[in-house]
């Protein structure tokens, strides 16, 4: 278990000489927070260990986004790009979403992760590139089918096609950076409310 102490120990050291915006000052903070009330000590191993991959993960994640969204605009990009780079950031969206749930869970706060406000990033995901040839909610609910139109597949977003069961079609336009920028918010509001719980 030490070893495992000793390496977050390491990495928190290399991501405090490397400031960036909020989210990972905030992330910072927290393992401020963390280390300060040794929860290494206190915590069982499995939410010990929970608690560290959810920091780092919402780290890294916060990193892919930023990074696709900071890529200049280039329509000459490969098709097969657009979708990779489309598909990786829906992703990261997704998986970081589950480390803020995760990082609240593992430090007994479940309450504390809302996912109201970016069930909207969720369901996009899940439609757009999660399960886009079937989706439903539940097994008693209609399934439904979707499609990335590709000529709209751009550096900022998509048009997505959806067809409900009687072939009834709705079309949604999605723009990537609202979406990021509303998990980004919401994300750091969570991360304070976590540091106004355990400090």
């Amino acid at each position: 278990m030490e070893i495992y102490k000793s390496l977050w120990l390491k990495e928190n050291e290399k991501k405090r000489k490397n400031r960036r915006p909020e989210t990972y000052d905030l992330v910072l903070k927290l393992r401020d927070v963390v280390e300060e009330a040794d929860l290494h000590g206190n915590l069982p191993t499995p939410k010990w260990l929970m608690l560290c991959a959810a920091m780092d993960v919402i780290e890294d994640t916060q990193q892919a986004i930023e990074a696709y969204i900071a890529a200049p605009a280039n329509r000459n990009r490969r098709v097969g790009e657009r979708y990779l780079r489309t598909y990786g950031v829906l992703q990261a969206l997704f998986v970081q979403q589950d480390s803020a749930r995760d990082l609240c869970n593992a430090l007994s706060v479940p309450h504390l992760w809302n996912p109201s406000p970016v069930e909207r990033v969720r369901e996009l995901r899940i439609k757009s590139i999660g399960h886009p040839t079937v989706t439903r909610k539940s097994q008693r609910s209609r399934q439904s089918s979707h499609f990335i139109v590709q000529i709209s597949l751009g550096n900022r977003g998509f048009e997505l096609h959806s067809f409900d069961g009687d072939g009834n079609m709705t079309r949604q336009s999605v723009s990537i950076p609202k979406l990021a920028a509303e998990q980004v918010k919401h994300i750091n509001e969570t991360l304070k409310a976590l540091l106004k719980h355990i400090t």
